[in-house]
């Protein structure tokens, strides 16, 4: 009995630890080929339909966001990523981002769907922190 109980706790913590963190299971990864923009003026006059993040993470140099919004089936979404150009300086350094949808489905069906953008736009060396409007937790890029 004492060896099943052994085993079921090392199982569970092989598969707890061998879980990304950055790359939820639940999620699914598509290619990385959109390109952020990093433009003041369109990131502060951005207009956008509405949507929700519900799930954003970093996997490289890639930007991966799952967006809900109301559509048909999402195909005709135009969504882009603006960056500011203003870089803030604390213990880290950080970058506000911003998501713009095009959404001209006139349907009720509410809609997840997955975008992918490149980061190397960034122009980063070293580590950045990636501040995602809509989006409560930071994200970490890192070139190194």
């Amino acid at each position: 009995m004492n060896r099943f109980l052994v085993f079921i706790v090392c199982s569970l913590f092989f598969f707890a630890s061998s879980c990304d963190e950055e790359a939820p299971d639940e999620l699914p990864l598509v290619p990385c080929d959109k390109f952020l923009i990093v433009n003041e003026n369109a990131f502060l006059t951005l207009d956008s339909d509405p949507f929700t993040v519900t799930n954003a993470f970093v996997i490289d140099d890639c930007l991966q966001v799952v967006i809900t919004a109301s559509g048909c089936d999402g195909n005709a979404w135009e969504v882009e990523l603006i960056g500011s150009d203003s870089v803030e300086v604390s213990t880290t350094i950080q970058r506000d981002l911003r998501l713009k949808l095009k959404n001209e489905e006139d349907c009720d069906a509410v809609i997840n769907k997955p975008f992918a953008f490149e980061l190397r736009t960034l122009g980063v060396k070293g580590s950045i922190t990636l501040n995602l409007d809509g989006w409560d937790k930071p994200l970490n890029y890192s070139t190194e």
